[in-house]
């Protein structure tokens, strides 16, 4: 038997094996959840970076790999996406939209609202270092976010793990952390 590799590869899942042979690929229905933010602008810096700049001003300027941007080639209006576990990828932005839908608070509470999240909760690790001695006073999500103001949570608080890029880059403070 001989296996042919397949040469063209349809956006209806077709691959055309050979000349008269085609055939359609298992179809599947994607249902994990995604975190994404539309690009801006995309800057170049040297031979290992690259910057992306968000419609959201929310977030920060994000830098990934020269390899990571290479193998996908973003352009602005795409997304750029973070997954479960770090993984990270661009999505042109219709295929985005088409394939996704936002996922909306429940009404009434805000995004982090200790309703939602029980950060209420006495943190035990500096959010910014990671460290447990570090914490002047006793405080809880809200007030070191009022104090502090925008900058980066690198460490859950409450358990003192590194946090994931990705989950930084869709969420710099820290307020989708849920609190065990």
């Amino acid at each position: 038997m001989v296996i042919k590799r397949a040469k063209h590869f349809t956006s209806q899942g077709i691959i055309q094996m050979n000349t008269t042979t085609q055939m359609q690929l298992p179809q599947y229905q994607s249902i994990k959840k995604v975190w994404g933010l539309q690009i801006k602008a995309i800057t170049i810096l040297g031979n290992e970076q690259v910057t992306l700049e968000f419609y959201n001003k929310l977030f920060s300027d994000r830098q990934v790999s020269i390899d990571l941007y290479n193998k996908h080639e973003p352009k602005s209006d795409w997304y750029y996406v973070a997954y479960k576990g770090g993984y990270e990828s661009f999505c042109p932005r219709k295929e985005f939209e088409e394939g996704n839908v936002l996922i909306e608070e429940e009404e009434g509470a805000e995004v982090g609202s200790k309703e939602l999240q029980g950060q209420e909760k006495i943190m035990l690790f500096d959010p910014f270092t990671g460290w447990s001695d570090m914490l002047p006073t006793p405080c809880h999500a809200a007030q070191s976010r009022e104090f502090h103001g925008l900058m980066a949570w690198m460490y859950n608080p409450w358990t003192g793990e590194k946090r994931n890029p990705g989950d930084i880059a869709t969420d710099i403070m820290g307020s989708g952390i849920l609190v065990e």
